[in-house]
């Protein structure tokens, strides 16, 4: 981690942001009724730097990415917001104008490459069609870009004409970033991009990224539900839960001084040769999108939950230096932050949770 610290501070210089998300909300129809993915979140992404989101699954991060690139499903429905690229709402943005800025200038690096790669196909002529859906070149500049692409990412170029299922998956996730990357766009968004594979790979990956990224000069937006994998990749991070941003600021700030009772949650699955017991879970499950809870949404999972936050929605305050929170007790959490980090803090809260559910029922 010590040796990506250089990189991040250099990331921080530039603070402007290439994407500016505003207040965006987003519901889906569905047969059990509305179901709330995103609420009022607002979320800025540095130019030539990585920005992490991080929650548990469901809480909203893929579709904030959706969204970002234009692939919201047909029952998505945006209530209210923008995303701000360059001057263009992507929100208000018609079918052509997202065309083209798809893969050109904004890519995604996807989760599984297995399900992403045509299997029919070789993985050099999908790097091609890519290149040709928004440039004309000559057969020759297409091979030569493909190359140099698969060499860029540490592949074999002449393994171009291999069919998908001829690759390792780490090769297979090497061509996913490679055709992310062929078009050099200005924004890279990554969902969970090694989820499938193992620990020695996940990190070979993420070191071809960083290498690529100080290369070519792209911005990420890193999505994963691992802490630890922002904090090796990140200079700044976005805490999501159930479809809010509960806290955000520099790597440093967030890990270093949680504010947020969620983030202190996520912090106690990080490994930690001081801790004299197993990695701490958070009781209990993010709530049901189609009946959010008032107030605060993690309240009932909450060990430090009062009765306001189960009355009254917090908003994101200004802890300084960058540094917001959404919670009621910001002021009283660095005396709190000790105790988080102790198990029957959270077995305290398992049991009034357990309790609560039984009074409703």
């Amino acid at each position: 981690m010590t040796g990506n610290q250089n990189n991040r501070d250099a990331d921080e210089a530039d603070d402007s942001a290439l994407v500016d998300i505003t207040d965006l909300s987003i519901r889906f129809r569905t047969k059990r009724g509305m179901a709330n993915a995103l609420e009022s979140v607002s979320l800025a992404v540095p130019r030539k730097a990585s920005m992490g989101l991080v929650g548990e699954s469901g809480c909203g991060k893929s579709t904030l990415m959706k969204a970002v690139i234009g692939v919201l499903s047909e029952n998505a429905e945006v209530t209210s917001g923008s995303v701000m690229y360059n001057g263009t709402d992507l929100m208000r943005a018609d079918a052509e104008a997202l065309r083209s800025i798809r893969w050109s200038e904004i890519s995604m690096i996807t989760q599984s490459a297995l399900n992403s790669l045509n299997p029919v196909m070789t993985v050099g002529d999908q790097i091609i069609e890519a290149i040709q859906a928004h440039r004309h070149m000559s057969k020759a500049d297409l091979n030569n870009l493909v190359v140099k692409m698969l060499t860029l990412v540490g592949v074999d170029p002449r393994r171009m004409h291999d069919y998908p299922h001829q690759f390792s998956g780490g090769m297979r996730q090497r061509a996913i970033i490679a055709m992310s990357l062929v078009l050099n766009p200005e924004l890279v968004l990554a969902d969970e991009p090694t989820t499938s594979l193992d620990m020695i790979v996940q990190d070979q990956i993420f070191r071809s990224i960083r290498d690529l990224q100080v290369q070519l000069g792209f911005s990420m937006l890193l999505v994963t539900h691992d802490l630890a994998v922002v904090i090796e990749n990140c200079s700044r991070i976005a805490v999501m839960y159930a479809g809010q941003i509960v806290e955000e600021g520099s790597v440093a700030s967030v890990v270093g001084a949680p504010f947020h009772p969620y983030t202190l949650g996520l912090k106690n699955s990080l490994p930690s040769i001081e801790r004299m017991h197993e990695p701490i879970a958070i009781p209990g499950a993010p709530p049901d999108p189609i009946a959010m809870p008032p107030g605060c949404r993690f309240a009932p999972r909450c060990p430090f939950a009062i009765p306001r936050c189960r009355e009254q929605r917090p908003n994101l305050e200004q802890m300084g230096d960058g540094h917001a929170s959404a919670c009621h007790r910001n002021a009283d959490m660095p005396g709190l932050r000790m105790e988080a980090a102790e198990f029957s803090t959270w077995a305290r809260a398992s049991e009034t949770n357990h309790a609560s559910q039984e009074s409703i029922s």
